[in-house]
């Protein structure tokens, strides 16, 4: 009766104690453009990380596209990457990568958060619809070896205002 007492006892104050997630926001800034990311770590259940958008908390990399063709997610301790492809079509000639407008070609984005660092990195580079890479593999972003690295500018977020951290 006595174990059984415990077993109450220590059941009740598991359920009854006040469980609190883990969540950490942070706003990142880069060449005039804004994302605000969410990272929660619930006590029970799965971490997942979140991005505002059009005024809504939506699953990171989840925005809607009809150009997306490919979109992995890995979560990680109080971080996340993103590997994502589009298929683009050139707004006009460039004579250089052998493009002409209306010719498609694939954007291969890397997403890097670090929620503990306060941390957002982007790289991406181009290739045609056959992973080829684009002739001047000088320029970057041209190519899977030499790609385009863009490091935000982050800090933590609470949009209340409150000095709580």
């Amino acid at each position: 009766m006595k174990y059984l007492t415990l077993l109450f006892v220590g059941l009740f104050i598991f359920v009854s104690a006040p469980v609190q997630a883990e969540e950490i926001t942070m706003i990142c800034k880069y060449d005039g453009q804004t994302r605000i990311h969410k990272y929660i770590n619930p006590p029970i259940g799965f971490k997942k990380v979140l991005q505002r958008f059009d005024g809504e908390w939506i699953k990171w990399g989840s925005v809607p596209s009809e150009e997306r063709i490919s979109s992995k997610l890995k979560i990680t301790d109080r971080g996340a990457i993103l590997e994502t492809v589009l298929i683009l079509t050139a707004d006009k000639d460039y004579p250089d990568e052998l493009l002409k407008m209306g010719d498609k070609f694939k954007h291969n984005y890397r997403y890097v958060l670090d929620f503990e660092f306060l941390r957002r990195s982007v790289t991406w580079y181009m290739t045609y619809l056959n992973d080829n890479p684009f002739p001047n593999k000088k320029l970057k972003g041209n190519s899977p070896e030499n790609p385009l690295q863009e490091n935000w500018n982050c800090k933590k977020y609470n949009p209340s205002g409150s000095k709580k951290n």
